[in-house]
């Protein structure tokens, strides 16, 4: 999936952080992800950033 799917990647990419922030930022959206897809039917699931 396109990094534009993201918005809050693009947001976090251009703020400059420190990598480990940056990790830990992206940690959290996959978390978010999961609870998502655990209550959505496959077609609708989204796949974690890496």
């Amino acid at each position: 999936m396109p990094v534009t799917c993201y918005p809050e990647l693009v947001r976090l990419k251009k703020i400059n952080e420190p990598e480990s922030e940056l990790m830990k930022r992206i940690d959290d959206i996959n978390e978010k992800v999961r609870t998502y897809n655990a209550i959505c039917p496959a077609k609708m699931q989204r796949r974690e950033i890496e």
